[in-house]
């Protein structure tokens, strides 16, 4: 089998601002991840830190049920959506994780004063609960506040949306080829610098 090599091109009606997404669609032997520096054109250019991250995120979807997507950045993955019957919604459900891992980051997080003696898990729903904004009211609310030496005040979606906003350099693999440019458009709207697909073989 020959292998076949396919590249995305940037319509000529895409501004320079929308073009932030540098794509390569390789033909990728699951077993061969750890070639996958020699496998890649020359002219690709890839940064050494996107090619660590495609190689991260295309061990993750080699274990991850059909189809998946992932999403890596600085050598770890940080969003993953599998085992689902669209391809789109693979790639939306990890970029969502992405932002959601991201805004784990977000400064007002890392503040957080918890009090002495909560555990690490309960320390981690809560976070969990702050940036996807799923706290709730009444008694899940007051024992929410009951986790803090100092309750912090919740992100605004205005300020959730500028936090994300500064997240980039983020690298995606798919276990499968995109049949539709859907999975292109959604990876590159949010912060895509690479994209590395199976884009099958050729005879």
């Amino acid at each position: 089998m020959k292998s076949k090599w396919n590249n995305i091109h940037k319509d000529s009606d895409v501004t320079e601002s929308e073009s932030a997404v540098q794509s390569a669609l390789v033909p990728l032997n699951r077993a061969q991840t750890a070639t996958l520096g020699q496998d890649l054109p020359a002219k690709q250019n890839l940064p050494e830190s996107a090619l660590r991250d495609l190689i991260v995120a295309t061990i993750a979807v080699k274990y991850t049920q059909s189809n998946s997507v992932c999403y890596a950045k600085n050598g770890q993955v940080i969003g993953i959506g599998a085992g689902q019957q669209s391809r789109i919604h693979c790639t939306r459900l990890a970029g969502d994780k992405a932002n959601y891992w991201w805004l784990r980051h977000h400064p007002q997080v890392l503040s957080m004063k918890f009090k002495t003696g909560v555990k690490r898990a309960e320390i981690s729903n809560a976070i969990d609960q702050y940036v996807t904004g799923t706290i709730g009211e009444g008694e899940d609310l007051i024992k929410w506040k009951a986790l803090f030496e100092e309750v912090p005040e919740l992100l605004t979606e205005t300020e959730k949306k500028e936090w994300v906003d500064k997240l980039n350099e983020v690298s995606i693999s798919s276990d499968a080829f995109f049949p539709f440019r859907d999975n292109v458009d959604r990876a590159k709207r949010r912060y895509a610098l690479m994209l590395l697909v199976n884009a099958g073989d050729a005879d």
